[in-house]
Parts: structure tokens; C-alpha cells; sequence
């Protein structure tokens, strides 16, 4: 749909400065071509006026020494049919009687200012009556500036007439020449608006050789080198879905090597270690009074690693499982949750004085099954840290920061140096002996994968003998108990 912009188009801008402009200097033209005819014509009254002068004293000089009115008003009654002579005065200066003729305005006074009387649109000028050098008179005469001011309004007239001829004359001219470059434009602007939908199939078709073709011409090229960029990454996607579909191939075999692998170790590694374990304890039993304290702490020694391999191919088996396991996404109700497994620690270690603080309501959407063994993991890490303490405190809480849900749990217990935080999340990476405390490094790790597959992160706060904070972030949901 072609859209209009009505005043706020190019054209009508272009049109708009345009007649402001020539209408300034056409007006500025017509008012000096005004002033120039209005000069003009006054000089050649002035000329006129020259060329009467010595006419006019010899012709009324002696009448006035003679003193002879009648002759003067005679001649006065006679000049005043000249064209454009308003009115003659004579003044003799030795009598101070006066003669006149012709039509005076009533404005006019023998003390009015020559310059005054231009007011009344007459031309008034006054000359001296000499005779043998002597001034014996003066003669004041009126001529009409109208023929002046006509001539004025007819220049006027036809500065106006001409520059309205102009101005339509180059308006449509340039009405025309910016229909040329505006339609050229539109074709950029709908030529760029299928670009941005996606059809590159656009040629701005234009044979000018100036500024407006250069343009056409360089979109076009654009145009093209958009079609041959689109034809490369189409090209590229193809090869690099390709791609995806050969490692998808190759990581579901090195999968499906890994389940046997896991599978393998599950069986046929835990098998032996199970006959270690057992023939060692047989030994012990069957043969007590044969072997002395030394061989006895041996073979404890041997079923304590045999033991101790066991749990680590289990927990290795447990982090595998945690990373292939697949997710399930429903609301849990964490704080359910972690009294669950509050409950089992103490059931399981009735001689412990431990404290569980959890904060009632925390809910989010995960897998519960993976959520759970997170929990687990990190209420098993504070219960074995604080497991030296009279009084081991452990938290679950929530925090919000930045519009974004932050859980912890927290414990009063060991404790570490931060400097070595970086490799607590790594399997198999440990910040105390097994001597101070057991487990095979796995824990930690398990959680990190278990956040990170939600979507969220995780990191400690920790202090020698001032216990640990874990935070992890988990999308959150407004408490809702399940089955309300």
C-alpha cells in the first residue's frame, strides 16, 4: 500500500523552502524595480522643473515689479491647465501680495515645509523671482505625483504578475523533478522493506546518471551480495546440520560405549572387589587363631580399600546416571523435601544434637528425583563437616537478589580455606584427608551437574571453623502446597 506523508513528504519540503525563498528575492526584485521608476520619474519632473525655471522668471519677473496682478492671473489662470500642475502662487516679498491659481489642498499653508506637502501627493517646489540679480518675488507651484504613483503601482502590478508566473512556472518544474528523485526513493524504501521480509529478489531499475542512479545501482549490488551471503549460509547451515547429525551419531555411540562401560564396571569390576572383601573376611574368621595382630590389621586394611573402591564405582555410576537421567519437570516443594531428608540423618544418627532450620514454602520446577539427591548431597556435606560439633546447626533458606531466587544451605561446621574453592565442584577433589573426614569427592560434583541441567548455578562462602554456605539458583515459584 503506497503511503502518503502529506506535509511531512520530501516534495512538498523542497516545494516549501523553495517558494519561501524565491518569494523573498522576487519581492525584494519587484520593490527595487519600484524604487528604481519611482526615480526615474521624479527626475525627469526635476528636469522639467529645470527647463521651466529661467521660462517661468522671465515671463513673471516684470509682471511682479510692475506690480501688474491682473497680467499675473491671467497667466496663472492659463498654467494651471498644464498636465499634472496642481496649483502656482505668486508672493511679492516687497508687498507680500499674493496671486494664485489652481487647486490648493486644504492642508496647504504658506509656512507648510516643502517636504510636508509631499504627504498630500503633490510635488511642491518653490523658486525665487529675480530681476537685474535683484529678488523681487517668489513662485510656489504644486505638480501631482499621481502619474508617479501609477506608474508605481503599475510596476508593482507586473512584478507581482511576473513573479506569480515564476513561481508556478518552477514549481511545476520542480514538482516534476522531485516526482523523478521521490519515486526513486519510494522504490528504495518499499525495495528495503522486502529485504527486511525476506525477499531479496529486488531491483531497483533506474538508467540515471547522476546521484539517484549511483544509489539505485549500489542497492542493487547490496541486494545481490545479501542473495549471494544468504546462498553461502543456507549452504553452511546444510553442511553444519550435517555435522550435528555425525556428532549426534557419534556421541549416542560413545552413549552407548559408556552405558557398557558403566555397565561393565557395575558388574564386572565390583565383582571381584566383592571376592576380595569376602575372602578377606573369611580369613579373618576361619584362620583368627593362626594369624597374628599384624596379619588381622592386613587384611582389615585390604577390605577397607576394597570397600572404599566400591563406594567410589558407585558414586562414579551415580554422577553418570545424574547426567544422562531424563528430566522430568514438575513443581517441587523443596522445603518437603529437605524435611524428609532431615528426618532420615537423624533417624539414622539418633546420637547426633543437630538442628535443621528450613524456611517453610520453597518451591520451584525441576525433577524431583534430581533435585532430591542434590539436597541429599548437600545435607549429607553439612551433617559430616558439623559432625565434630556439640551443636551442628543446618539451614535451608532463600533470598531474592536482583529479581532472581538464590537458595542456600548452610551449616556451622569445618569450614575451609576459599583459596581452594575452585576445585570443590571437581570429582574426586577433596579440601580434607580422609583421616578427618570420609567420603570419595563425588558428592559435590553430582550437585553442580544437577543445578547446572535446571538451568541455574552454584558456589560456596566458607571460613576455617566457621562453617560453609552453598547458594544455588533454581527458577522459583510462588509456595503452593501440593494437593491445595
Amino acid at each position: 500500500m503506497k503511503k502518503r506523508y502529506g506535509i511531512h513528504s520530501l516534495r512538498f519540503k523542497l516545494i516549501a523552502i523553495y517558494v519561501v525563498v524565491q518569494a523573498m528575492l522576487l519581492t525584494g526584485s519587484i520593490a527595487n524595480r519600484v524604487i528604481i521608476v519611482n526615480d526615474s520619474l521624479t527626475k525627469q519632473i526635476e528636469v522639467r522643473i529645470d527647463g521651466l525655471k529661467p521660462l517661468l522668471n522671465a515671463a513673471l519677473a516684470p509682471l511682479v515689479v510692475q506690480r501688474d496682478y491682473a497680467a499675473l492671473q491671467n497667466i496663472l489662470n492659463e498654467a494651471v491647465y498644464v498636465q499634472g500642475l496642481k496649483y502656482i502662487q505668486i508672493i511679492d516679498i516687497h508687498s507680500k501680495d499674493m496671486s494664485w491659481a489652481g487647486k490648493i489642498p486644504d492642508s496647504f499653508s504658506e509656512d507648510q515645509d516643502v517636504d510636508e506637502a509631499q504627504q498630500d501627493h503633490i510635488y511642491d517646489q518653490e523658486q525665487p523671482l529675480t530681476m537685474a540679480n535683484q529678488l523681487v518675488g517668489r513662485v510656489r507651484f504644486g505638480i501631482s505625483t499621481h502619474a508617479i504613483e501609477q506608474a508605481n503601482i503599475k510596476a508593482l502590478k507586473q512584478g507581482a504578475i511576473f513573479s506569480l508566473m515564476i513561481i508556478v512556472i518552477t514549481v511545476i518544474l520542480l514538482i516534476i523533478a522531485s516526482g523523478f528523485l521521490t519515486r526513486h526513493l519510494r522504490s528504495l524504501a518499499q525495495g528495503a522493506q522486502k529485504i527486511a521480509e525476506g525477499d531479496l529478489d529486488v531491483i531497483i531499475i533506474s538508467d540515471a546518471k547522476d546521484e539517484v542512479g549511483d544509489t539505485a545501482r549500489a542497492f542493487n549490488t547490496m541486494v545481490t551480495s545479501l542473495k549471494t551471503a544468504r546462498e553461502e549460509m543456507r549452504i553452511l547451515n546444510e553442511q553444519l546440520e550435517q555435522r550435528v547429525i555425525e556428532r549426534t551419531e557419534q556421541l549416542v555411540m560413545v552413549n552407548r560405549e559408556l552405558e557398557a562401560f558403566s555397565y561393565s564396571v557395575s558388574h564386572d569390576l565390583r565383582a571381584p572387589l566383592r571376592g576380595i572383601d569376602g575372602f578377606s573376611q573369611a580369613l579373618l574368621e576361619d584362620y583368627d587363631n593362626t594369624l597374628d595382630d599384624s596379619g588381622k590389621a592386613m587384611l582389615n586394611r585390604v577390605r577397607a580399600a576394597s570397600q572404599r573402591m566400591a563406594q567410589l564405582i558407585n558414586d562414579l555410576l551415580n554422577l553418570s546416571r545424574v547426567t544422562r537421567h531424563e528430566m522430568r519437570i514438575e513443581p517441587v516443594d523443596l522445603s518437603l523435601l529437605a524435611h524428609s531428608i532431615a528426618h532420615d540423618l537423624q533417624h539414622a544418627h539418633p546420637e547426633r544434637q543437630a538442628v535443621f532450620s528450613i524456611m517453610e514454602g520453597l518451591s520451584t520446577h525441576g525433577d524431583p528425583r534430581l533435585l532430591r539427591i542434590a539436597l541429599e548431597n548437600l545435607f549429607n556435606n553439612a551433617w559430616k563437616f558439623t559432625s565434630k560439633y556439640t551443636h551442628a546447626d543446618i539451614q535451608l533458606g532463600m533470598y531474592h537478589d536482583s529479581g532472581e531466587a538464590i537458595f542456600f544451605v548452610r551449616d556451622n561446621g569445618a569450614g575451609f580455606d576459599m583459596t581452594y574453592a575452585g576445585k570443590l565442584f571437581s570429582p574426586f577433589q577433596r579440601l580434607h584427608t580422609a583421616t578427618e573426614f570420609e567420603g570419595t569427592g563425588i558428592g559435590l560434583a553430582t550437585v553442580q551437574r544437577i543445578i547446572h541441567r535446571h538451568g541455574g548455578r552454584i558456589w560456596v562462602q566458607a571460613a576455617i571453623g566457621q562453617g560453609a554456605s552453598f547458594y544455588f539458583t533454581l527458577p522459583y515459584m510462588q509456595y503452593n502446597p501440593i494437593g491445595q
